[in-house]
């Protein structure tokens, strides 16, 4: 059962009776519950999908955009890495478990948060670093995070039927975003995405706000009432 972080993992060994070591792994006769921490892969920077889109740099190490740079970046098939040092402990964890344990692809159970960041996160781990097949991955859908919450999470194991959509939908969606984030600022030279982009609008809007801002005179009006209305 991957979890999506040790703080869920801890949680659920609570609620299930069971116990976490330091390195947060539940053993119980049923199930073997270990978390990741968040994404610990990600979709690999254009530079690492072919060398004709990787970011030139001049003689003191300072990044160089170039406008020489073929758009859209769209690779024919996208490589994935981990995402930081601390991932490489993480994927060593948990395939050591699987080895241990003889852990086969329909037995490994997607148990993140509820929603298509959650569903995604663990497809993509399973895929491209247990190299598993995650339309056999079943799905816990936890709704409460409470101890109930949990044992009737666990009680009703959903069938991998039920995550394809969403698993399919995070895919589209965090394609799209890199695809249009990578290919957009490198157009423009700066950071162009889903996110940045309405954030740094939201900011310079204020800013201008401010600037054009003029100095009025208000007044401020005091007075007495009766203590008593009625």
């Amino acid at each position: 059962v991957i979890c999506e972080k040790p703080s869920q993992a801890r949680n659920i060994a609570a609620a299930l009776g069971g116990a976490v070591n330091k390195t947060f792994v539940y053993n119980s006769e049923t199930y073997i519950l270990t978390p990741l921490a968040g994404h610990v892969v990600g979709i690999a920077e254009p530079g690492k999908q072919d060398a004709k889109w990787a970011i030139k740099k001049d003689s003191k190490g300072k990044m160089m955009f170039s406008h020489d740079t073929p758009l859209p970046i769209i690779p024919e098939k996208l490589k994935y890495t981990l995402n930081d040092s601390r991932s490489k402990e993480i994927v060593d964890r948990v395939k050591a478990l699987v080895a241990e344990h003889d852990i086969k692809p329909e037995n490994i159970i997607n148990c993140a948060d509820a929603d298509r960041e959650g569903s995604l996160l663990v497809a993509n781990f399973v895929k491209e670093v247990l190299k598993f097949p995650a339309s056999k991955m079943r799905r816990i859908w936890i709704t409460a995070e409470s101890e109930a919450g949990y044992k009737t999470a666990f009680a009703d194991i959903k069938e991998p039927s039920f995550d394809a959509g969403r698993v399919a939908a995070g895919l589209c969606r965090s394609r799209a975003d890199w695809v249009h984030g990578m290919s957009s600022s490198r157009a423009v030279i700066g950071s162009v995405g889903r996110v940045v982009t309405p954030v740094l609008k939201i900011i310079v809007d204020a800013y201008r706000k401010h600037m054009d801002a003029s100095v009025s005179t208000y007044f401020r009006v005091t007075g007495t009432a009766l203590d008593n209305v009625f």
